[in-house]
């Protein structure tokens, strides 16, 4: 199955928040909603309020969390399938666990083997620590102290968490959109990547360049289960049919916060099930709508996903 892939190339730094506080805290990648708000108000200021509406909101547009990659190796959120034990020489297993365990990333062949209802075996999981290494020597974290300047007032120190990025590394993320709107989704990019995205970008940080692409993921066959790229929000019917098939079930939450762009307020606050997680039906979730006094035009919550199917069983 091919799947459409924007690479996005930072320029200097970037901070990627998740509920618009602890600014010593900063994730490795971008959640799938506030990519997606970042894409809304880049095309609202483009082509208008109604255009972009029309196109995001309206038509089935769909977005994936940006995850990182290095050189030609993509990383994609590992899966909420096992590696056990049983997979694994004892001695292996016990001596490897804490990095088996730290691996959040799994590299696109091992992906493939998994929801193909294959077991990583030993050579498998040698190969996945190091390319895990490498990506954690090519995006790098730093806690800079700063200066909060303010008139009258005693000045303050802060720490805010920031990313870094080697030359050869950044993000991506999988898209789908009709072809009728590829053209201007490109430019929309291309502007956002001049804009920025993240925290900071008054000072250049979340700055990027593109690179548009295509990728092949072997993903042809019945399907038992399916595994989430998106941090998803399911509809009250979808919920419904998961709870008949708990067992076959694996999640991860993510609390969703964040600040409205127009004022600053804080949006209501949520959960979405996490990238990564795997259902038994074919999830699709919801874009939730906020609409109160406090906010002078309607606020948006992204929680569509794009699903890979699982063939095998946990």
């Amino acid at each position: 199955m091919k799947f459409n892939v924007c690479k996005m190339n930072f320029r200097f730094r970037a901070r990627f928040g998740h509920t618009g506080y602890e600014l010593e805290n900063t994730t490795d990648y971008i959640s799938s909603d506030r990519l997606f708000s970042a894409i809304f108000i880049e095309w609202k200021e483009i082509y208008g309020l109604e255009d972009a509406t029309k196109t995001l909101i309206d038509n089935e547009f769909k977005v994936s969390n940006a995850f990182p990659y290095v050189s030609d190796t993509l990383y994609f959120p590992r899966p909420r399938l096992n590696i056990t034990r049983e997979d694994l020489s004892n001695d292996f297993y016990d001596n490897n666990r804490k990095k088996i365990k730290a691996l959040t990333y799994l590299t696109k062949t091992s992906l493939e083997n998994l929801i193909a209802g294959k077991r990583l075996g030993k050579e498998a999981v040698e190969t996945e620590i190091k390319a895990y290494s490498k990506l954690k020597k090519s995006i790098t974290t730093d806690l800079p102290q700063k200066v909060a300047i303010k008139i009258s007032e005693d000045n303050k120190l802060f720490r805010v968490k920031e990313m870094y990025f080697n030359k050869d590394s950044g993000l991506y993320f999988i898209y789908e959109i009709k072809s009728e709107f590829t053209e201007k989704f490109k430019k929309v990019l291309k502007s956002l990547g001049i804009t920025g995205i993240g925290s900071d970008r008054s000072t250049g940080a979340g700055c990027f360049e593109i690179d548009f692409s295509q990728i092949t993921v072997n993903n042809e066959f019945e399907a038992k289960r399916y595994y989430t790229l998106s941090e998803v929000i399911p509809t009250v019917e979808e919920i419904e049919k998961i709870k008949e098939q708990i067992g076959q079930t694996g999640y991860g939450l993510v609390k969703k916060g964040g600040r409205v762009h127009e004022k600053g307020t804080f949006k209501v606050p949520g959960y979405a099930f996490s990238a990564g997680s795997v259902f038994p039906i074919n999830i699709n979730g919801k874009i939730d709508t906020f609409e109160n006094n406090i906010y002078t035009h309607k606020v948006y919550r992204y929680g569509k996903t794009i699903n890979l199917a699982i063939k095998g069983g946990i």
